[in-house]
C-alpha cells in the first residue's frame, strides 16, 4: 500500500503534518509586479500537492481569501513566481504556500512596495526669452518611468497660489520639451514647474522662479548735471526702450526731494530709434546758490521708468573761478593761471590774478589783467596763463584768480609762492689772505673775476687771484703775482676782455708809484709799459675805443685829471679835465658811454653824482644826483645796461643802488645781508653779480632780477 493512494485513510499515517517551507524572498519588483521566489523544505509526511505565492495588503494571508498562484511543474519543490496587476507605489505582503492532505502550510510573510512607475524631469526656463507677458519654460525627462508617456508640460502660478496652478502642455514628444507662457502680468513673479504624465501618474521637477519683464524703458541712473547761476544743463540715457516705443520722456525738478509729476516737468522731444539713447535739455529758470533736485523719466505702454534723485546747487551769481598753481621763473616773473569754472548769471568780461606779500589779495591790490572778449557758458571751463612781472626775491606772496562778470567780482582758492632769495652765500670762501677794504683792486675778463693785491695790515702784497662762480668746487686760483710787488689802491682798466692796465698805486713803505703794467689772462704773465702821469692813487679805469682812460686820484689832494693811454701807439695823453676833483668812485661804459662818478674830494666829501661822456672825452655831462646815497660808494659794476653800487650809510648799512641811464632814475634797492662788510671786491658775471667781503672771506651773489 502506498501512501499516495487515495483509498488510504490519512488518519493512519503516523505524525504527518502541514507542509514546512523557507524564508520567501523578494527577487524584483515593478509598478504592478513582483517576483518572489522560496522553495519547499519539507513536505511532512503526505505528498505536497499544490505550492506558490499568496499576496494582499494585511495579514495573516490566507489563499481562500487573497490572491496567489501556484506553479505548474510538480516535479521540484522550488517556488519562482510573479505576482501580477499590483498597484503601484502600494505595500504588500507576500508569503509561500503549500498544500498536502493534512493542509496548507504557509511560510513567514515578507513586505515590500512596488514601484511608482514614475520618471523624474528637470525644469529650466529660457530666460533670454522673457517678456513682459510671455516667457519660455519646459522641462528635460531625465527618466521616462514604467508606463507611457501620455503628456509633458509646465504648471506656473504666483507665489502663495500653488493651489491654483494654471498648466501648458507642450505638443512636443521628446525628451527635451519648451512651452510658451503668455498672458502672463508684466513684473511679475511666478513659479515655474515642468511636469509629465504617464500612465502611473503624473511627476514633476522643482521649482523655479521667473520673473517677468517690467515692460518699460531703462534709463541709466545717473544725471549728468552742469549747473548755472540760473540754470542747469542735465543729460541722461535712456539704455532700452523696453517693449514698447517710447511715448514720453524728460525730467521732474523740484527744491524738494523727491521731485515727482506734480512738481516741474520738462519734456525732451522724442527724434530717433524710439526714444532709445541721450536726451538732454536744460532747466529753467532757476535760482542762484539753490538747492535742486532732478530725475529721468521715460514712459512706454507698460508705464514709466525714472533715474535716481540727483542734487544739485546752482552757482553763484558771480563767475566760479578757480586758481592754478604758480610757478617762479626767472628775472622775477612768475607764470601763474586760472579756471573759470562757471561765468555765473552773465558773461565774464575781466579775469587775471591779483596778488599781495602782506594779504589775501583783492583787485585793489597788485593784479595783472589777461586780455579777454568775452567768456560764455560754451567756453567753460576756460583755462588762462599770464606772467606777474616785477617779483621781489625771498618773499612769499599771496595769489589768487579772479573773474568779473555783471553781478560782481569772485575769487579762486589762495595760492602761495615764495620767490628765489636775492642773496645766495656762495659754497667757497676766498682763500687768500684778508685785506683792508678798499685796498685791491677788482676786475672782470670774460667770466672771471680777479682780485689784485691790497693791504693786509702791515704791508701791501703782490698777489694776484681768479674767482671762477660756474664751478663747483676749486674756484678760487692763485695767478701770476703783480711784476711791481706789493701794492694797493692801484687803477685797473679792463681792455678787449683780454688784458688789464694797472696803473701805479701805493708800495711797500707808502710810496706813491706811477708804473704802468699790463696782465695777460690768456697766458697769465705781466708785461711792463710806458711810465704814467705823476703819481697818484685810487683813480678810477676805463676802456674806451683802444684807450686806457684814468680819471682823478689823490696823492697830497685830489685832482681832476683825465689821462688816456693809446694802446696801440703805446703813448701817454692828457684829456679834458673831469668836472670835480675825486678819487675812488667808480668808472665804467655803456653803449660806448663813460660814467663816471660818485668819489671823494681831498675833505673825505663823497659826491651823489655821476658825468656821462662820449668816446672823445671832450665834454662831461652831468646825470641825476643820487639824493639817497650817503656820499660812501665803496663799488660799482655795469650789469644788464644799468649800473649798481654799494653805498655805506652813516649808520654802516651797506645799500645797494640801481642807475638806470636810459631812464636817469635812481633806485634804492636791497640792503646787504648784515653780516656782510668790508666790501673787498664787486663782480658781474653772467646772470648775477658776487660781492666779496673781507671780514670774513664770504662771497655772496647777488640777483637783481628778484630785487624789485
Amino acid at each position: 500500500m502506498c501512501i499516495d493512494d487515495e483509498n488510504v485513510d490519512v488518519n493512519i499515517v503516523t505524525n504527518a503534518s502541514l507542509p514546512i517551507l523557507s524564508e520567501v524572498a523578494i527577487v524584483d519588483s515593478t509598478a504592478t509586479t513582483v517576483t518572489v521566489k522560496g522553495a519547499v523544505e519539507s513536505a511532512r509526511g503526505y505528498p505536497v500537492t499544490e505550492r506558490g505565492i499568496v499576496w494582499g495588503t494585511s495579514e495573516p494571508l490566507d489563499i481562500e481569501r487573497d490572491f496567489y498562484k501556484s506553479v505548474t511543474d510538480n516535479n521540484s519543490d522550488s517556488i519562482l513566481l510573479i505576482a501580477e496587476n499590483l498597484q503601484g507605489a502600494t505595500t504588500y505582503y507576500f508569503n509561500l504556500y503549500a498544500k498536502n492532505r493534512a493542509g496548507t502550510g504557509y511560510g513567514t510573510a515578507k513586505t515590500t512596495s512596488t514601484n511608482s512607475g514614475l520618471g523624474s524631469v528637470q525644469t529650466f526656463i529660457v530666460h533670454d526669452n522673457t517678456r513682459a507677458t510671455t516667457a519660455y519654460a519646459g522641462g528635460l525627462i531625465t527618466s521616462r518611468g514604467e508606463g507611457n508617456i501620455v503628456e509633458r508640460g509646465v504648471y506656473y502660478f504666483e507665489p502663495g497660489s500653488m493651489y491654483s496652478k494654471e498648466s501648458i502642455i507642450s505638443t512636443e514628444e521628446t525628451d527635451s520639451f519648451v512651452c510658451i507662457l503668455s498672458g502672463l502680468n508684466p513684473g511679475q513673479a511666478y513659479y515655474v514647474q515642468a511636469y509629465v504624465k504617464n500612465t502611473f501618474g503624473i511627476f514633476s521637477g522643482d521649482s523655479m522662479i521667473l520673473t517677468t519683464s517690467t515692460g518699460k524703458p531703462e534709463l541709466k541712473n545717473e544725471i549728468t548735471i552742469t549747473p548755472f547761476a540760473n540754470r542747469a544743463r542735465v543729460v541722461a540715457e535712456i539704455t532700452n526702450i523696453g517693449e514698447a516705443a517710447v511715448e514720453q520722456r524728460g525730467f521732474y525738478w523740484s527744491k524738494t526731494n523727491p521731485p515727482t509729476e506734480d512738481d516741474n516737468v520738462i519734456t525732451v522731444a522724442i527724434t530717433a530709434n524710439q526714444g532709445l539713447g541721450e536726451m538732454w535739455t536744460e532747466i529753467q529758470p532757476l535760482e542762484s546758490n539753490q538747492t535742486y533736485y532732478v530725475s529721468a523719466f521715460a514712459k512706454n505702454a507698460f508705464g514709466t521708468s525714472y533715474s535716481l534723485v540727483q542734487q544739485f546747487t546752482t552757482s553763484s551769481a558771480e563767475a566760479t573761478v578757480s586758481t592754478r598753481d604758480p610757478i617762479s621763473g626767472v628775472n622775477g616773473t612768475a607764470s601763474f593761471g586760472g579756471i573759470v569754472e562757471n561765468v555765473g548769471a552773465s558773461d565774464v568780461t575781466r579775469i587775471g590774478v591779483c596778488y599781495s606779500a602782506t594779504k589775501d589779495p583783492d583787485v585793489y591790490d597788485s593784479l595783472v589783467d589777461v586780455p579777454i572778449s568775452s567768456i560764455s557758458e560754451d567756453g567753460v571751463p576756460y583755462y588762462y596763463t599770464g606772467t606777474i612781472t616785477g617779483l621781489r626775491g625771498a618773499t612769499t606772496y599771496n595769489i589768487r584768480a579772479f573773474a568779473v562778470n555783471g553781478s560782481g567780482t569772485s575769487y579762486g582758492d589762495l595760492k602761495t609762492l615764495t620767490t628765489p632769495p636775492i642773496f645766495t652765500q656762495e659754497s667757497e670762501s676766498f682763500t687768500g689772505e684778508t685785506r683792508i677794504e678798499g685796498s685791491s683792486a677788482y676786475f672782470v675778463i670774460g667770466d672771471k673775476g680777479y682780485l689784485l693785491g691790497g693791504d693786509r695790515g702791515l704791508t701791501p702784497i703782490s698777489n694776484l687771484y681768479s674767482y671762477h662762480p660756474v664751478l663747483t668746487s676749486g674756484r678760487w686760483g692763485e695767478l701770476e703775482s703783480f711784476a711791481g710787488g706789493g701794492r694797493k689802491f692801484q687803477s685797473v682798466a679792463v681792455h678787449n676782455n683780454t688784458n688789464v692796465f694797472v696803473l701805479g698805486g701805493v708800495g711797500i713803505g707808502g710810496e706813491v708809484k706811477n708804473d704802468f703794467n699790463m696782465y695777460n689772462s690768456w697766458n697769465n704773465l705781466w708785461y711792463s709799459r710806458p711810465t704814467g702821469p705823476d703819481s697818484a692813487y685810487s683813480r678810477v679805469g676805463f676802456s674806451l675805443n683802444d684807450e686806457i682812460i684814468y680819471v682823478g686820484g689823490i696823492k697830497d689832494t685830489a685832482n681832476n685829471e683825465v689821462w688816456a693811454y693809446h694802446v696801440n701807439l703805446n703813448t701817454w695823453s692828457q684829456k679834458a679835465d673831469f668836472p670835480v676833483n675825486q678819487y675812488g668812485g667808480i668808472a665804467v661804459t655803456i653803449d660806448g658811454n663813460a660814467y663816471v662818478g660818485l668819489g671823494k674830494n681831498t675833505a673825505e666829501t663823497g659826491n651823489k653824482q655821476l658825468w656821462k661822456s662820449g668816446g672823445l672825452l671832450t665834454t662831461w655831462t652831468p646825470e641825476p644826483v643820487g639824493t639817497d646815497l650817503s656820499g660812501n660808494v665803496l663799488a660799482g659794476v655795469v650789469f644788464n645796461d644799468k649800473i649798481y653800487v654799494i653805498d655805506r650809510s652813516i649808520f654802516n648799512e651797506n645799500f645797494i643802488f640801481e642807475y638806470d641811464p636810459a631812464g636817469q632814475v635812481w633806485k634804492r634797492k636791497s640792503e646787504l645781508p648784515n653780516y656782510n662788510w668790508n666790501i673787498q671786491f664787486m663782480y658781474s658775471i653772467g646772470d648775477r653779480i658776487y660781492i666779496g667781503f673781507a671780514n670774513n672771506n664770504r662771497v655772496v651773489s647777488y640777483d637783481p632780477s628778484w630785487d624789485n
